[in-house]
């Protein structure tokens, strides 16, 4: 099982390069990157509050969240999940990593597992109302924390497809 296992998750890694060398060179690809996104400056300079549980969002960032990963699909940060394709307990495939806010602003971080697993960030922001300003989806290397965060924002890991408007 252990061998399979190493086998479908080595296969989902080229397979991730794949899509990630393909989607560099698509025109639909806009890379998220500080000199292309005002969103993607404040996450690498606005200082921030860190918010390592879901229940300690916004209610109102956390609602508008909600909006599009409801509950059971998501496990709170070091919680267990699917973190792959092969799929031996009923969990949910996303697991939250960080969370930020900031006047105006928050981000939220997860882990979206399968056969291309990969990190989302998705930005909120604020007018009246808490709303979506940007879902992007990429790699953070190494530990997933703010400082790994910013680095992949500024080296151009993340990126928006368009026409893909879910996370």
């Amino acid at each position: 099982m252990k061998r399979l296992r190493f086998v479908i998750s080595s296969l989902a890694l080229a397979c991730q390069a794949c899509l990630c060398q393909t989607a560099v060179s698509d025109d639909s690809v806009q890379r998220f990157t500080p000199a292309n996104s005002p969103y993607a400056r404040r996450v690498v300079t606005d200082p921030f509050t860190l918010v390592n549980d879901l229940k300690n969002i916004d209610p109102e960032v956390l609602a508008a969240f909600r909006t599009k990963v409801e509950p059971q699909y998501i496990a709170n940060r070091g919680e267990r999940f699917n973190a792959t394709d092969v799929v031996t307990e009923n969990l949910p495939a996303r697991r939250f990593v960080l969370a930020r806010g900031a006047p105006g602003i928050w981000f939220i971080l997860y882990e979206h597992g399968g056969i291309a697993y990969h990190h989302n960030l998705v930005i909120f922001s604020k007018n009246e109302h808490w709303k979506v300003a940007a879902a992007v989806q990429g790699t953070v290397k190494g530990e997933a924390n703010l400082e790994s965060l910013r680095q992949a924002v500024k080296d151009g890991q993340f990126f928006e497809l368009a026409g893909h408007p879910d996370f």
